[in-house]
């Protein structure tokens, strides 16, 4: 990466919403996959998002716990046991980090999701009755995977916290291997981006504040940026958010205080699974992960204070906020 500041372009995304000079990425698709509107962007001819286009539509079409015509569906109906390759891979990988990350990334959670019904018009409060039995599906430890083969021996799966980030790192392989050289994939706040040339300005947003509002900014080039937040969907009752991200243990919206973790490295997929996992597990246990992990760097926002990793940079935007490292 070129640091002279006459070279440098500086742009800014913040999660979806991107901006930047149109005479660096000439050309452009928008998608609506995933419950998502995806922006990908590139310096290059414009037939490769025809390309790209296409394999976001087959992922969506692939992993969609909804989907009815999906291998994920089908797998949870017990219809099916025997899946593609790519499929039979993302399972696994998936699984794997549930393994390392204790459980507090869990693909196996989709009863207790559906019970809870955020993503829905009428999200309410579950009894402890029937979290109780939304949780019984929940345990991953079940999931067997080999060859092309998954049991899922009650397991009740949806792989929605990391498909997106799965998504962009093939999106990333099609590009770097149809000789793209600049690009902005932003598939709904998963953001890749890697230029020859240009340092990428991220703008973090600011917890329960209007879209676009930013609390920090950092550069990257040829990483990924995720975020995970409690603001992006919850209903509030009694005084009370009930936010989309579980404690796997109790069957609730975690309750530590975090409101977003974003995590950055070379990995989109790993990076979605992160942000999950270190929301889930607190700030103490954030810590540890990082000793572990010291080739992703992460911010996590809680009660006005940036909890931040030694070696990421960030540029303060909003002053009523506070910069602390997470190992002090």
């Amino acid at each position: 990466m070129r640091k002279s500041l006459i070279l440098i372009i500086s742009f800014i995304l913040i999660l979806s919403v991107i901006v930047y000079n149109n005479y660096f990425l000439e050309s452009e698709v928008t998608v609506y996959a995933m419950d998502t509107v995806m922006k990908i962007k590139i310096r290059g001819n414009q037939d490769v998002l025809n390309d790209v286009e296409k394999l976001l539509y087959d992922i969506d079409f692939k992993f969609n716990a909804y989907n009815s015509k999906s291998y994920i569906y089908k797998l949870n109906e017990g219809a099916i046991k025997e899946v593609p390759d790519d499929v039979a891979r993302l399972i696994e990988f998936s699984l794997k980090m549930c393994y390392e990350t204790d459980g507090n990334f869990n693909i196996a959670l989709k009863e207790l999701k559906d019970l809870w019904n955020l993503s829905g018009e009428n999200p309410r409060i579950p009894t402890d009755e029937e979290i109780g039995n939304a949780l019984k599906s929940s345990d991953f430890s079940k999931i067997i995977v080999k060859n092309n083969i998954v049991e899922l021996n009650g397991a009740k799966i949806d792989l929605g916290g990391v498909v997106k980030g799965y998504a962009a790192d093939c999106v990333v392989a099609l590009l770097k291997t149809k000789g793209i050289k600049e690009a902005i994939i932003d598939l709904g706040g998963n953001v890749y981006s890697y230029s020859d040339n240009n340092d990428i300005t991220v703008g973090i947003q600011k917890p329960f504040s209007q879209r676009g509002d930013v609390v920090c900014t950092t550069a990257v080039n040829d990483k990924a940026v995720v975020s995970s937040g409690t603001y992006e969907r919850y209903f509030e009752q009694d005084g009370k958010i009930f936010h989309h991200i579980f404690d796997p243990c109790s069957g609730y919206p975690s309750d530590n205080y975090i409101e977003s973790v974003t995590v950055i490295g070379r990995s989109s997929a790993e990076c979605d699974i992160y942000s999950t996992a270190l929301l889930v597990m607190g700030k103490e246990k954030a810590k540890e992960f990082y000793i572990n992990h010291p080739e992703y760097e992460f911010l996590i926002i809680s009660k006005g204070v940036l909890y931040k990793t030694p070696g990421l940079n960030i540029n303060l935007i909003d002053s009523d906020f506070e910069v602390n490292d997470i190992l002090k």
